[in-house]
C-alpha cells in the first residue's frame, strides 16, 4: 500500500505559492499615508526709495516692504515700514509692473497711519494667476504716495527671497 506524501516538494508548491501571493497582496495594499505636500510660502522684500520711483523723486524718505505669498490661499501678506516722508501718506499699494516701468494698482493697502514715519501690515484678496505669475517674475512693486509726491514718493521692486 502506497501512502501519499504531502510533504514532498511537489506537494509543498501550491501552499507555498498561496502564502507568497497572499503576502504580495497584503503589502501591495498598504495604505499610502503620503499626503500631497503642502505648498511652501514664498517670501519677497524690497527697499523703498525715491530713486526707484519712475520718474525718480528727490526725497530723504526710506523704508522697506516685506511680503509672504501663500500658494494655498493665493493671498499676499505684507508689511510696509517707512520714515521721513515729506508728509502723511495719502495712498499706498502694490502695482503690477517691472522695474523701470509704471503699472496698474493691483493690491490696495488701507489702514496705514497718517504719519511721516510708520508701518502697516495686511493681507490681500486672492491673486489671480496672471498676478501670481508677475509676482514670481519680479514684476510687482510697492509704493507710497504723499501730497507733495502724488505719483509716488518711495517705491520698492519686490524680489523673491
Amino acid at each position: 500500500m502506497k501512502t501519499k506524501n504531502n510533504f514532498s516538494a511537489k506537494g509543498k508548491a501550491l501552499p507555498l505559492l498561496i502564502i507568497l501571493l497572499s503576502g504580495m497582496v497584503l503589502f501591495s495594499c498598504k495604505k499610502n499615508n503620503n499626503a500631497p505636500p503642502t505648498p511652501k510660502n514664498i517670501s519677497f522684500s524690497g527697499m523703498l526709495s525715491g530713486q526707484a520711483e519712475i520718474p525718480s523723486v528727490n526725497t530723504s524718505a526710506t523704508g522697506s516692504v516685506t511680503a509672504t505669498y501663500n500658494p494655498a490661499t493665493k493671498m499676499l501678506s505684507y508689511t510696509f515700514t517707512w520714515s521721513n516722508l515729506s508728509g502723511a501718506p495719502i495712498a499706498m499699494h502694490f502695482h503690477d509692473g517691472a522695474a523701470g516701468t509704471n503699472g496698474a494698482v493691483v493690491v490696495p493697502v488701507s489702514g496705514f497711519p497718517a504719519t511721516a514715519s510708520g508701518s502697516v501690515s495686511g493681507t490681500s484678496s486672492p491673486l489671480n494667476d496672471t498676478l501670481v505669475n508677475d509676482l514670481m517674475a519680479g514684476k510687482f512693486y510697492g509704493n507710497i504716495h504723499t501730497q507733495s509726491n502724488p505719483g509716488g514718493e518711495i517705491r520698492a521692486q519686490m524680489s523673491k527671497q
